[in-house]
């Protein structure tokens, strides 16, 4: 089964490139991607958010909300990538 995902705005998880989808829809969760085939980035920013997250956690309690920083302009032409 193919699940077609179609980015439409462009953003940065902490210092990762990233592609977002759905990110205004507050009935699901964003669909969020590295650009530029970046994912090992994209699993050492994650790796780095867990590690502020949990400190941040033991300090007040509270966990950190996901920091994405996302360009408010849609692109001009979607990108679309295929998954299995």
């Amino acid at each position: 089964m193919m699940i077609e995902v179609k980015y439409t705005h462009k953003g940065w998880y902490l210092f990762c490139p990233i592609w977002i989808s759905n990110w205004q829809n507050p009935d699901d969760a964003p669909a969020v991607a590295p650009r530029y085939k970046l994912a090992w980035l994209f699993w050492l920013a994650d790796q780095f958010f867990y590690a502020m997250s949990a400190a941040h956690e033991m300090k007040t309690g509270e966990p950190l909300p996901f920091c994405f920083k996302v360009d408010p302009r849609p692109l001009k032409k979607p990108v679309i990538h295929y998954y299995k």
